[in-house]
């Protein structure tokens, strides 16, 4: 049925998109132009942490998800990078450590959070990166929602954890790039090896390459 659809030359049909919380602000753009060029295909986007967009795909309750590469070994995913990002310090224009450009976790100790809870990648890359560490950061509040963390920091003295591709372009926020060995995430398409591409897909997939969103982060990966 999806082959006779793509026959159609992309006119008809359903798309099914996974994205992290961390990467919504990337889709925005490629799905505005994607309704554009085929008001005809029905859009289906659905925002959860990776391993359950991982688990959907792997049923086929999806056509491609847009993460950043998860941590371990998963063979029957196939990853399209896309840009490179790094955990930042995010924090309001009045913070005091809003004028600097790089921080090191062991000039955190002192400071208050809000986090992403466990599950999301940003906390999953966190984890990692404080594996080796003698300390822990002062969390106050975890959540598994981006906005509401932004929010809150947007609004107090608080300071967070996230990609600084979360709040790439916001004139609200300083992303302070965490300099500490391994800080590097990769910003990716993933899609189950094997499984029949809709035309659709590979529409969605040239148009996203092709925004400017994914363009600017490739000039300013770690921005």
């Amino acid at each position: 049925m999806q082959r006779l659809y793509d026959l159609q030359r992309v006119k008809k049909g359903t798309l099914k998109v996974g994205v992290t919380y961390s990467l919504n602000t990337v889709l925005t753009e490629g799905v505005l132009e994607f309704m554009k060029r085929f008001p005809g295909i029905k859009l289906e986007i659905c925002y959860k942490t990776v391993n359950e967009l991982l688990e959907l795909l792997r049923s086929n309750s999806l056509d491609f998800i847009l993460s950043y590469k998860p941590l371990g070994n998963f063979p029957e995913i196939e990853s399209t990078p896309l840009f490179e990002n790094a955990l930042a310090l995010v924090v309001n224009k009045e913070h005091p450590l809003a004028k600097r450009e790089k921080v090191k976790l062991a000039d955190l100790q002192s400071q208050q959070f809000v986090l992403p809870a466990a599950g999301l990648q940003a906390r999953m890359m966190l984890d990692k990166l404080m594996e080796d560490k003698d300390f822990a950061l002062q969390s106050h509040v975890e959540l598994n929602e981006t906005n509401i963390l932004l929010k809150l920091v947007a609004s107090s003295g608080y300071a967070t954890i996230l990609s600084s591709s979360a709040v790439f372009g916001n004139s609200r926020f300083k992303s302070i790039v965490l300099d500490e060995p391994g800080n590097v995430m990769e910003a990716s398409l993933l899609r189950l090896k094997g499984a029949y591409q809709k035309a659709a897909a590979k529409e969605f997939i040239e148009i996203l390459l092709d925004t400017e969103a994914v363009k600017r982060r490739l000039m300013n990966c770690f921005d």
